[in-house]
């Protein structure tokens, strides 16, 4: 009888248990709210009238090369997961003017995200890509970051040219104080070369480019909005998402990557709601949508024409 007691207790203890696990998984893993209506203060005209209309100043063309590519376990990229994995792409772009470049997301190089990436991580390094990017920095007017990850911004620390190319960085205020500039690789001194930017919630770099503030992913994140001169538009979203899914679903990361992340769920979900609104749903406006890390989707736009694949140098 003591047994039978014993054994029906431990059934019990297994059966909550199992739902406790469970309800955990469903609530780290699955579940991500997105609002209805995004409350971003995001206004695209503003910043479609803040690129400028003048032909004969705006960029020609913009290019990536490819630096890495791996595998996103879909789990990790989309709460409630996917019918398959992700392709990883880990690229850097150039906006190309008629006599200067600007060089987008500089990534780390080999050594540092054998260092920084997952353990067990699948991915094929570009050797090619990488030499590309830090020969285009040399000759770059600016270097620009969506935001302060490694995979981002680690291209700069990691540089060959790092003295050279230091001094024509831009690097705003929440980037340079946040915790994850020095993850990258920047020391003080070398965040004491580089050249300081502070905005409210738009600034025009150049003629057809804004910065438009999004903190969330991390505290200095930021897309990059380009208009070229012969009228298409690009929104260069960063890691608001890790891929169009994301966007097309009203899904973002599941809750335990933006704990891990440290990630501002609540801007992260706006913005993703934002970008679905106003550029997903809008093809009247022109606009390409760049989620960096979405191999798959960047190839189309190769193919489409409308990136170029290598950089001008």
């Amino acid at each position: 009888m003591k047994l039978k007691k014993a054994l029906r207790a431990s059934l019990v203890v297994v059966i909550v248990l199992a739902g406790l696990g469970l309800a955990a998984k469903i609530v780290l893993m699955d579940v991500s709210s997105v609002p209805e209506k995004s409350d971003s203060g995001i206004d695209f005209a503003a910043i479609d009238l803040m690129a400028g209309e003048e032909p004969g100043s705006l960029p020609t063309a913009i290019n990536r090369v490819m630096i890495l590519k791996g595998i996103f376990p879909a789990k990790y990229v989309i709460a409630g997961g996917a019918p398959a994995d992700y392709h990883n792409a880990m690229p850097s772009y150039q906006v190309v003017y008629t006599d200067t470049t600007v060089v987008i997301d500089p990534v780390c190089g080999e050594e540092t995200m054998r260092k920084k990436s997952a353990r067990g991580a699948e991915y094929q390094f570009y050797t090619v890509g990488f030499d590309a990017a830090q020969r285009a920095m040399r000759k770059a007017q600016l270097i620009v970051l969506t935001h302060e990850h490694y995979d981002h911004a680690g291209g700069i620390p990691d540089s060959p040219y790092r003295d050279e190319i230091l001094p024509r960085t831009v690097v705003t205020a929440e980037q340079a104080d946040s915790k994850w500039i020095a993850d990258a690789g920047f020391t003080p001194a070398m965040l004491k070369a580089v050249r300081h930017l502070s905005y409210e919630k738009y600034h025009r770099l150049l003629p057809g480019m804004v910065l438009v503030k999004t903190p969330g992913h991390t505290p200095g994140h930021q897309m990059i909005y380009v208009r070229l001169r012969d009228g298409k538009r690009y929104l260069l979203a960063g890691d608001i998402a890790w891929n169009t899914d994301n966007i097309r679903r009203l899904t973002g990361r599941p809750l335990l990557v933006s704990l891990l992340l440290g990630e501002d769920r609540d801007l992260s979900a706006n913005q993703i709601r934002w970008i679905h609104d106003e550029i997903f749903r809008r093809p009247d406006r022109n606009v390409r949508l760049v989620v960096f890390h979405d191999y798959d989707a960047l190839e189309a736009l190769v193919k489409a024409g409308d990136v170029g694949d290598g950089f001008q140098l």
